[in-house]
């Protein structure tokens, strides 16, 4: 049986840069904000209301 050995793996500005793309810092952890609506999940339910 072998076992995973840990990552040596070290944050960098760059790969923080990266992960920030396409998000609001100042939004609650980082939500994706592209201002577009989501499509209603029913269609018709504007029309029922």
């Amino acid at each position: 049986m072998t076992t995973a050995q840990p990552l040596d793996v070290q944050p960098t500005p760059l790969a923080l840069l990266l992960l920030g793309r396409e998000a609001d810092p100042r939004s609650e952890r980082g939500v994706e904000c592209p201002g577009d609506l989501p499509s209603p999940s029913d269609p018709d339910l504007v029309e029922r209301a």
